[in-house]
């Protein structure tokens, strides 16, 4: 029960960027543990045969090669944030991404575009869902001071989750599609892009119910509101606190 209250009193923006994380590590996870196997099976290769082998040395290939975009990216990555407008945005992007990544290993799609796919726009993903999580976690002034390691933590947990989650259903789901590794892959992308654009919708939905504020954010940071609806009810300089249901902070149900 002690476990029950302490997820129910989180924050409704926390639990938001924790799904936003687990689809965006379930994704990076699914391509980690089958892109090489799913290239393979795109160029029609049987296992043991020469042309599988080939095909799997390109694949370990393109996975090198993202490496130096993955390293690249880590260095941009303020940038490639403040250009998309904020963690938030830089999330679903990200997702969005992994998705269009993981849409690419399907066979009609030109093999060029699936590696050019591989090697410069997943480790860019990848650098996002690793790390902005946490960089928004740090910047949220209304989180207690107290409640911060525990959040921390539950970020992190999200990767484990995802790691479990894909061990268990990539094999029966290939299994269900005879034996098409494929199936999991489009899956994945399907459930992580339908997740990621629910939360945007919500988000837009948030900005839009805020109206005067100048910028919404999934948890509603303390933010001003502006014009004339910032003097109501504020008594003090015009401005006053957008809180309860506009800040979207009301506990998780």
């Amino acid at each position: 029960q002690a476990v029950i209250a302490a997820v129910v009193s989180l924050p409704l923006g926390f639990v938001k960027m924790w799904a936003l994380s687990f689809c965006g590590w379930l994704s990076i996870c699914t391509i980690s543990f089958g892109a090489t196997s799913a290239w393979a099976e795109r160029q029609v290769a049987q296992p043991g045969t020469p042309e599988f082998n080939v095909a799997v040395k390109v694949a370990s290939s393109l996975l090198m090669g993202s490496t130096v975009v993955f390293i690249i990216a880590g260095s941009a990555l303020p940038f490639l944030v403040g250009l998309f407008g904020g963690p938030e945005h830089a999330l679903l992007a990200a997702q969005a991404a992994l998705s269009l990544s993981l849409m690419s290993f399907i066979s009609a799609i030109p093999s060029a575009l699936t590696g050019a796919v591989l090697v410069l726009l997943y480790p860019v993903a990848y650098q996002v869902v690793a790390n902005v999580p946490f960089t928004w976690l740090e910047n949220q002034p209304d989180f207690p001071a107290e409640q911060r390691g525990r959040m921390t933590g539950l970020l992190n947990s999200s990767i484990a989750a995802a790691q479990v989650v894909t061990a268990i259903s990539m094999g029966p789901v290939a299994a269900m599609f005879g034996g098409k590794l494929l199936a999991a892959f489009v899956g994945t992308a399907v459930l992580g892009g339908g997740i990621a654009a629910s939360i945007a919708v919500q988000f837009w939905l948030l900005r839009r119910r805020a109206g005067g504020f100048a910028r919404a954010v999934l948890n509603g940071s303390l933010l001003p509101l502006d014009g004339a609806a910032s003097g109501a009810g504020s008594g003090s300089g015009g401005t006053r606190r957008c809180t309860g249901a506009a800040r979207g902070i009301e506990p998780a149900s």
